[in-house]
């Protein structure tokens, strides 16, 4: 697709992501270790089933009913087309990569990938629709939640207060719906283009349900100029909007994307109980915090939970749930 183009596109957004994630990972090290978390064997198995329990299988999200659904579909979406973003990366050099045959639809495994995927994109196209209809037309009620409070919108109460209807969540809502669009257009076309090479019909089948409906009506444009267009189209957006989308994130609630593994697994396990402080006469004998008085007494964790903060205000429209068990 072109080695020059996707050089370049590689190693200017990873180049600036690079730079913007050392500068937050800086910040996080201004505060201090958690006396609480250790890398002992019980704990880690311990932070282990949590991690895969509440980040990796969402147990909260069926909580909150429309919303809950639609960040899953949007979750696993991401997850499952990871591989597809790094086959159209390395398709940039060589546009038969797929994994060394490993997902090629000639295979049984990469037709059930190819299933799996496109039933993810759709799923996260759904998604997104679905929470820019929160957006725009409940307007930030908890949708579903019984115990909100319905007289007080969640999306009013933040600081986003009076730019929720235009603003980067909903930038990002459309980012997300053309990606996964881009890729069907790049699949339907690419099926039009291997149909008119070979001079066959399309081979649409079973594991390519959106791209083989998209190549059925691009089959009827004639150019096929126009066709191969349309295919650099899908191919370029998706690959370079993936990686624009990655560096939107450390400047953005979204950025807890990235942070929200470490932080699940890093998770206070007995959240009301205070650490202990070791030499409290002498700290306070010294003058010394005995709490949290400037920045330099946070912790990891708590420089973490504000990166991962996604200013849902459900804190703040709801009785305070715990997000994660208490040990």
């Amino acid at each position: 697709m072109g080695p020059i183009w996707m050089t370049l596109l590689l190693a200017s957004t990873l180049g600036f992501f690079s730079w913007s994630a050392f500068r937050r990972l800086r910040q996080v090290k201004v505060g201090v270790p958690d006396p609480r978390f250790a890398w002992t064997g019980e704990q880690i198995a311990d932070r282990t089933k949590t991690l895969l329990v509440y980040a990796f299988g969402q147990k909260k999200m069926p909580n909150y009913t429309l919303a809950g659904f639609a960040h899953m579909g949007i979750f696993v979406a991401f997850m499952v087309l990871l591989f597809n973003s790094l086959m159209l990366w390395g398709r940039g050099f060589d546009p038969s990569f797929d994994f060394w045959g490993l997902l090629s639809t000639d295979h049984l495994l990469g037709k059930l990938y190819s299933f799996v995927k496109e039933l993810a994109a759709f799923a996260a196209i759904v998604g997104s629709i679905v929470f820019l209809y929160l957006r725009w037309v409940k307007r930030g009620e908890d949708s579903g939640d019984p115990k909100a409070v319905k007289d007080k919108p969640r999306m009013t109460l933040g600081h986003h207060a009076n730019r929720y209807i235009f603003t980067e969540p909903i930038l990002i809502l459309f980012i997300i719906i053309t990606m996964m669009a881009a890729d069907f257009l790049y699949v339907g076309s690419s099926l039009v283009l291997d149909s008119r090479a070979y001079g066959e019909p399309i081979h649409a089948g079973w594991w390519e349900p959106f791209g083989g409906i998209l190549a059925q009506l691009l089959s009827n444009v004639d150019s096929t100029r126009l066709v191969t267009a349309a295919q650099h189209t899908g191919f370029w957006w998706h690959s370079a909007f993936v990686l624009i989308f990655l560096n939107i994130l450390p400047y953005s609630k979204h950025f807890h994307v990235l942070t929200v593994m470490p932080n699940v697994f890093a998770y206070e396990r007995r959240p009301n109980a205070l650490p202990k402080v070791d030499d409290l006469e002498g700290k306070v004998e010294r003058e010394e915090s005995l709490g949290i008085n400037q920045l330099g007494d946070l912790t990891y964790k708590h420089i973490m939970d504000l990166y991962t903060c996604t200013e849902c205000g459900r804190c703040t429209t709801s009785p305070v749930r715990s997000f994660l068990p208490s040990t």
